[in-house]
């Protein structure tokens, strides 16, 4: 995979179901598991893993040190929520009503992907929190400086 892009403006249905964009599907390896895992990202979204990249992070994951206090309270917090779920027939995931609560979630949702990132946001959260009046160009300098990473 050479790295997920887009936005796509969706809904969450009645039942909690989230039909995922025919492009972010064509963007997944062919042959990927329907098999996804849910959980509540750094900020105020969902973030949606393939089943590959969440048999990734859980590699890493167990490479931290269960003695260390700091270590275990990341783990319990990052796995409290998180859920497997299965594309259904049509394309669809369960968003599960305590996950969708917590982010609140309801219907319009906003899908964003960059690399091996799907985040699912409430679109008034993700159009409070992701303000586009904050100079692009200003952001770029602070974060690169002089190096262009586009070279």
């Amino acid at each position: 995979m050479s790295g997920l892009t887009g936005r796509y403006e969706c809904k969450i249905d009645a039942k909690g179901r989230l039909k995922l964009p025919a492009g972010l599907l064509r963007q997944l390896p062919e042959g990927s598991s329907r098999k996804f895992f849910i959980n509540k990202g750094l900020d105020n979204y969902i973030d949606l893993y393939t089943e590959s990249n969440w048999d990734k992070i859980t590699q890493k994951l167990e490479q931290l040190n269960r003695l260390n206090s700091k270590h275990r309270k990341f783990l319990r917090r990052f796995y409290s929520h998180a859920i497997s779920t299965e594309m259904d027939t049509s394309d669809r995931i369960l968003i599960s009503k305590t996950l969708g609560e917590l982010v609140g979630i309801q219907d319009d949702v906003i899908i964003i992907c960059y690399g091996t990132s799907i985040e699912i946001w409430a679109k008034e959260t993700f159009d409070r929190d992701n303000d586009d009046t904050e100079d692009f160009s200003e952001m770029a300098d602070d974060i690169f400086g002089n190096t262009n990473p586009f070279e």
